[in-house]
């Protein structure tokens, strides 16, 4: 399959193939990459049906994952095309068996992953990762309030500079986290401002943070919005009033597992409802915030587990689990200029 740009953009658009040795896809992509106000891009990626997983049972501490019966085609009965828009694969935790952890993912029908990007450096690597898996992940590149107080120096510039990489298509992770403060707020805030004034240069959307933070994160997001092409509200748990201050100023909600946690997340059952389809994306958030309704629990979360994440959001919406993956694919295409073809 080939994909068309349909006019010159001041960013590079790259052809993105997919022969990785562990790969079990056959992938052709163009991403829209450029500035989301100057030009049309058609993006388009092929993917063909993948193989059976590698058997989970040859990872002993994810044995709570054979609870899911993950296989091809997913018996969750989702299709094979939702999007996990926030994954941490640059974790640790998954330096020892990523090859298995993106081939259970994709058996689980998960067509493509945005590498979450936390601070420069992991910002790096999860471009890196991108660019080893073309088609199958992207990355954003940002820094998030708890590394803020490493902005200094040449940090500005050395972000912008990995944002003009063809992988990344957000600006983020970055926000406001009050409730750590592991840097100081006006540190944070200053950071949190360069980056949406980042975003705003670039025409990327952002990828947004916040922690008891709200009421500040507001008032500085209120000041660049108007400049932004698009939002979205990662990993949402906040109050119905908080839910909808955002849906006024137009940003998206990422859901995660934190929906599954019968300690914390029940109140997100009923928010989703008043949540558009048109602004609702889901994410892992992995390897944190592992579905806690899954017996045993897994310790550590990953991409496979978005099937699970789709069907609890469905159950909350009172729809089917393929309406809700097809519209959440949707709009995550939408926002993050991806358009997935069934090949």
């Amino acid at each position: 399959m080939s994909a068309e740009v349909t006019s010159q953009v001041p960013r590079a658009i790259g052809l993105l193939r997919s022969d990785h040795p562990q790969s079990r896809t056959s992938v052709q992509c163009v991403s829209g990459l450029a500035p989301r106000y100057s030009s049309k891009i058609d993006g388009s990626c092929a993917l063909t049906r993948v193989a059976p997983p590698v058997p989970i049972a040859r990872h002993g501490h994810l044995a709570a994952l054979k609870a899911l019966r993950v296989s091809w085609p997913p018996e969750t009965g989702v299709p094979s095309a939702i999007i996990d828009i926030g994954v941490n694969l640059t974790h640790r935790s998954f330096a020892s068996d990523l090859p298995a952890v993106l081939s259970r993912a994709r058996a689980a029908g998960v067509a493509h992953m945005v590498v979450t990007g936390t601070s420069l450096s992991g910002s790096t690597r999860a471009v890196e990762l991108a660019t080893a898996h073309p088609g199958l992940l992207s990355a954003t590149a940002g820094v998030h309030p708890h590394d803020a107080k490493h902005w200094e120096g040449d940090a500005p510039a050395r972000l912008a500079k990995l944002a003009e990489r063809p992988q990344v298509l957000a600006i983020g992770e970055c926000g406001l986290d009050f409730d750590r403060d592991f840097s100081p707020r006006p540190v944070q805030e200053r950071c949190f401002a360069a980056q949406l004034e980042l975003a705003a240069m670039t025409g990327l959307p952002v990828f947004l943070h916040e922690r008891s933070a709200h009421a500040r994160f507001v008032e500085i997001l209120a000041e660049h919005r108007s400049r932004l092409c698009d939002a979205v509200v990662h990993c949402f748990t906040g109050t119905k009033a908080e839910l909808h201050r955002y849906l006024d100023m137009d940003c998206h909600i990422g859901i995660t597992g934190w929906i599954c946690d019968e300690r914390r997340g029940l109140h997100l059952r009923e928010l989703v409802r008043s949540i558009p389809a048109s602004r609702l994306m889901i994410e892992t958030d992995a390897p944190f915030l592992a579905p806690r309704d899954i017996k045993p629990t897994p310790k550590r979360n990953e991409p496979a587990l978005l099937a699970h994440v789709a069907a609890a959001v469905a159950k909350a919406r009172g729809e089917t689990v393929e309406a809700l993956a097809a519209s959440s694919t949707a709009t995550a295409c939408a926002f993050f200029g991806l358009k997935l073809a069934a090949g």
